[in-house]
């Protein structure tokens, strides 16, 4: 592996043979096995870590772990805790999101403190597949089947083209020592559901699954890539007007000599059928309108909605309790929000799989029996 990653950086990466970074380490396999990927291609970095204070005794022991780790190898770390539950008593999102915006924010606030450009993450293939597959579940944009990006700003993820077998392979042969976080085993997560559950099956179903993954996940990069093009192609062209005049038709629309002549461009909605264009218009302006700065009360409330980070909203329940012999989710009433989390992101994994063998089987031409 150690070969293939020095390869690999060299391609993707040769800025980060010379100059100065910061390894993101938690202390699982995946961060440890950057760790001494580094070590040897590079050792002029510091390490970075959380601790989120959510395993007892075991986040503190993961901390006093790497602080060791670094010391044995003369590299300098950097540690920040949180009281992550306190923080979720006054906030929607989940654990999981909270601790991800603390993460990189920390992270951030290394990088501007030291001066580096490169924050380097240890996420590899399986994780977009992950990540591919949650995003299904929850209904996708093409943004959110591309997995996780190999670079995001000063995020860089020289391990993301790797498969979990081959970091685990590395850490074997080399003896590594890592930490191990029980959580992963609890299937309460989706993410851990569809790890633990969903790609074995899939893993039965077809021997290559993951390298015809990888092969999947560069068509649709390279598509995305195009349509983006195009967007901001059409973006620049736009903002060169002073104003822009919204034209609506109406029943069978206009007389196409008339758009071939007069209009700039034909805007879209999507597959629908109304009487005139004035619904469209609305709708076009309300979602533009949404993004300017200040016009939503909250702008926090733009992270939770609807297609944001490509995912579906949750139910909505109000009061009454019971409503026509239909009762609120017993769950939403417990006050226990870790539960309310969970259950937001609990699917049916026997309906779920199924859909995906449906899919993977027609995508190959197969008779479904």
């Amino acid at each position: 592996m150690l070969s293939k990653f020095e390869s690999y950086i060299k391609d993707k990466f040769p800025y980060l043979l010379k100059e100065k970074s910061i390894v993101c380490c938690s202390g699982g396999v995946d961060s440890i096995v950057l760790f001494n990927l580094m070590l040897s291609v590079n050792k002029n970095f510091v390490v970075a870590h959380c601790n989120f204070k959510l395993r007892s005794d075991d986040s503190d022991e993961d901390e006093e772990f790497l602080k060791k780790l670094c010391k044995q190898n003369s590299i300098e770390f950097y540690s920040k805790s949180f009281d992550t539950k306190k923080i979720k008593e006054t906030s929607k999102s989940s654990i999981q999101m909270i601790a991800r915006d603390l993460r990189y924010d920390f992270f951030d606030e290394i990088s501007s403190r030291l001066n580096i450009k490169h924050i380097l993450t240890a996420h590899h293939l399986n994780d977009s597949l992950e990540s591919f597959l949650i995003n299904i579940s929850r209904g996708s944009g093409l943004d959110g089947l591309t997995g996780v990006p190999m670079l995001n700003g000063k995020i860089k993820r020289p391990l993301i083209e790797f498969e979990k077998r081959d970091i685990l392979e590395f850490a074997t042969n080399k003896k590594l020592s890592w930490r191990e976080d029980s959580s992963n085993k609890s299937n309460s997560y989706l993410r851990n559901k569809i790890r633990n559950k969903i790609i074995p099956e899939f893993d039965e179903l077809e021997g290559n699954f993951l390298k015809n993954f990888r092969n999947t996940l560069n068509y649709l990069k390279m598509s995305n890539s195009l349509i983006h093009q195009k967007i901001n192609e059409l973006k620049s062209e736009l903002l060169e007007y002073k104003s822009i005049n919204l034209v609506c038709g109406r029943y069978e629309g206009y007389d196409q000599r008339i758009l071939e002549i007069h209009s700039d461009y034909e805007i879209s909605i999507g597959q629908s059928v109304v009487s005139g264009g004035e619904v469209p218009a609305l709708y076009l302006l309300e979602a533009l309108i949404r993004k300017i700065p200040d016009v939503l009360g909250n702008p926090e409330s733009l992270k939770s909605e609807t297609f944001t980070d490509n995912k579906i909203d949750y139910p909505v329940y109000t009061r009454p309790e019971i409503f026509k012999n239909k009762e609120v989710p017993e769950v939403l009433l417990s006050g226990n929000h870790q539960k309310i989390d969970e259950s937001k992101n609990n699917i049916d994994i026997v309906s779920f799989i199924c859909l995906i063998r449906f899919i993977w089987i027609k995508s190959h031409n197969y008779i479904l029996n």
